[in-house]
């Protein structure tokens, strides 16, 4: 059945289903009230057909809910949008002391756990995620864009609670910073993070991410990849980019797949593999215009 059209599969899916019924409403009794074995042996085959197409109709399911994102992606993108590139986050601002008076962009999920001094303006050791919750920035377990000035130290940091977070007073401290939400308009483009694993949990969501393809690289699926693949390797084996060429692509977040088909495409070879926590699929390569 997986070779008819989709319009084909669901007519002949729903005739099955009113077959079971027609069949299932008829009398399986004789007049003399003995089994008739000839309808068993046919309510057994339609059980059959059915188990078999409510296994279909949940595939087919899947693939229009796949197929939705895949159109509400594109239709996304229509129009030219501004690239807003962003950072993936630190864990503190550590090793931006020497930046004063800078702002980065950074992506990062807000927390509830974690050390943070100040209130408003937060040390440079305060953890970026925590603070952003305190600040109102995020909410925890929210992922987010924020905007980090790097500032200069202060003679002391008060403590407060807000948010669900209580952050802590200090003393002098060398360097500080203050955390605010992005609220441009725009495409957020992140950094080639070489693996997704650390998207496992955001099912049905594209990102964007800025890739550099090569030739190179451990890949498992066709289309549909391993969480592991590395993006830049997969990017060229879908043939959104050629080895060596930069472009922004998107990719969609999906569950683990039961088993991965390998194959060589476009000078990639990619592996089989068995059951896996955690797929995605590239969905598009967004034209800047350039």
């Amino acid at each position: 059945m997986g070779g008819l059209p989709m319009h084909l599969r669901t007519t002949t899916l729903i005739a099955l289903l009113l077959a079971a019924c027609l069949t299932l409403s008829s009398p399986v009794l004789s007049a003399e009230g003995s089994r008739d074995l000839q309808s068993l042996v046919e309510l057994d085959q339609i059980i059959e057909n059915l188990e078999k197409s409510i296994a279909d109709l949940q595939s087919l399911l899947a693939s229009l809910k796949e197929n939705r994102q895949l159109i509400a992606g594109q239709l996304s993108v229509a129009e030219p949008k501004t690239i807003i590139s962003v950072l993936f986050a630190p864990k503190n601002l550590r090793g931006y002391e020497g930046r004063i008076g800078e702002t980065f962009t950074f992506y990062v999920k807000g927390a509830s756990s974690g050390s943070v001094w100040g209130t408003g303006l937060y040390t440079h050791d305060s953890s970026l995620a925590v603070a952003a919750v305190h600040a109102g920035a995020l909410r925890a377990g929210e992922w987010g864009v924020v905007d980090v000035t790097v500032l200069p130290g202060q003679s002391s940091y008060k403590g407060s609670s807000a948010n669900g977070v209580t952050s802590g007073s200090y003393g002098s401290y060398s360097a500080s910073y203050q955390v605010s939400r992005n609220t441009s308009k725009g495409m957020y483009v992140l950094p080639d993070p070489d693996w997704m694993t650390q998207f496992r949990d955001r099912h049905g969501e594209v990102l964007y991410f800025r890739v550099t393809g090569t030739s190179r690289g451990s890949v498992w699926g066709t289309e549909v990849y391993t969480d592991d693949s590395e993006l830049a390797a997969a990017a060229v084996h879908a043939g959104f980019l050629k080895d060596g060429e930069t472009g922004i692509i998107g990719v969609m977040f999906l569950p683990g797949q039961d088993k991965y088909v390998g194959s060589t495409r476009n000078g990639v070879r990619s592996s089989d593999f068995w059951q896996y926590g955690g797929s995605y699929r590239i969905v598009e390569r967004y034209d800047t215009g350039d």
